[in-house]
């Protein structure tokens, strides 16, 4: 689907309040201010794997796009741990597909060209 039009529909053609970058994809970085309207917010809270992106930034200075980032990782580790270690979050529902080691290639393949839905894909060794 285009995710403008989607975008669209689901606001009445007004566009969103907030849009939130989380894949960190620097593609979505680049496309993001296309899903807010005038005087949205862009939430960046995806790590991107590159130092720096394209932003249509005329665009969010006309707009008057609202950019808020956010650190996601930041002083959570111990916490994290704590609940997994103490078996408070089952993280097991978070897995949605499995591959054994001989099928690496095979997994990589999937989460790139797949359209199921998928949230971690683990390579079982």
């Amino acid at each position: 689907e285009n995710l403008l039009d989607v975008v669209l529909s689901a606001t009445k053609g007004k566009k969103a309040d907030f849009a939130f970058e989380t894949a960190g994809s620097p593609k979505t970085y680049e496309d993001i201010a296309n899903y807010v309207k005038p005087g949205g917010t862009l939430v960046l809270q995806g790590m991107l794997p590159v130092d720096k992106v394209s932003m249509p930034m005329v665009k969010i200075v006309t707009e008057e796009i609202n950019i808020v980032s956010v650190f996601r990782y930041c002083n959570v580790y111990e916490q994290a741990i704590k609940l997994v270690s103490g078996r408070r979050a089952d993280l097991m529902p978070l897995i949605t597909h499995r591959f054994g080691f001989d099928e690496v290639g095979k997994a990589f393949d999937f989460i790139v060209s797949s359209t199921d839905e998928k949230i971690k894909v683990m390579i079982n060794f």
